[in-house]
């Protein structure tokens, strides 16, 4: 990558050096394969522990009437965040946070299940087919 398009600042910002800084987050396992672990932007800090989003997100797809979620952390009094799933479903969901919740526990840590989640019709995605967690961000904003 050159640069962003008429953003020299986003550009001077984006790299350290020679190094372009992508904002994933990566870690590398004994055997010495990198595995992306998420975006720093991304990640959720609720009560003080860094909570990465992708790995809620990629368990909430293997509910049964998953076929899509997204999780994005949202101010709270106390905890600083807390978790909001927003998911697509094949069929309804009475209780949505209730039933989300019932399936993780067990599967995650308990400070990683959702406190809210909304069932969608779809995510709001990019043209390349990412999710646009700052759209997620600002429905949740103007729900309020």
């Amino acid at each position: 990558m050159q640069g962003y398009e008429k953003n020299e600042a986003l550009t001077a910002e984006s790299y350290q050096g020679d190094w372009l800084l992508t904002g994933d987050m990566a870690m590398q396992d004994d055997e010495g394969y990198l595995w992306v672990i998420d975006r720093k932007k991304d990640i959720i800090i609720s009560g003080g522990v860094n909570v990465y989003p992708r790995e809620i997100e990629d368990t909430l797809k293997e509910h049964p009437v998953v076929q899509d979620a997204a999780v994005i952390g949202v101010p709270h009094d106390t905890w600083g965040e807390s978790i909001h799933a927003y998911v697509v479903a094949t069929e309804a969901l009475t209780e949505p946070v209730t039933a989300l919740r019932s399936f993780l526990e067990g599967r995650l840590a308990s400070y990683k299940l959702p406190h809210e989640a909304t069932v969608v019709d779809d995510l709001p995605r990019n043209p390349t087919g990412k999710i646009l967690k700052g759209e997620l961000r600002k429905m949740k904003e103007e729900a309020k």
